[in-house]
């Protein structure tokens, strides 16, 4: 099992992304910034499909937050082997 962190991935291309690598038996970290209901959704949805998912919010135009969002996840003793950078 990979650890996947998409950015962007409340809706498009990063959810469809989030689908497959969920799919794919991959645990799928969900990157977003504003989007909470639409990220708490998509985990619903994964989960139910039996995906490993869970949300991470991060502007990642400010890089004090991105700091803060890789501190975290290594912290928990992640560390991140696919990185889909989604956020536009």
């Amino acid at each position: 099992m990979r650890n996947v962190l998409i950015t962007g991935a409340s809706r498009g291309i990063g959810a469809a992304a989030a689908r497959l690598f969920a799919e794919n038996g991959d645990r799928v970290f969900l990157n977003y910034r504003h989007s909470q209901e639409a990220v708490r959704k998509l985990c619903e949805e994964l989960t139910a499909q039996g995906g490993e998912v869970y949300p991470i919010q991060a502007d990642v135009s400010d890089s004090q937050a991105v700091k803060t969002m890789f501190d975290t996840l290594h912290s928990n003793g992640i560390s991140i082997d696919v990185l889909v950078n989604n956020a536009g």
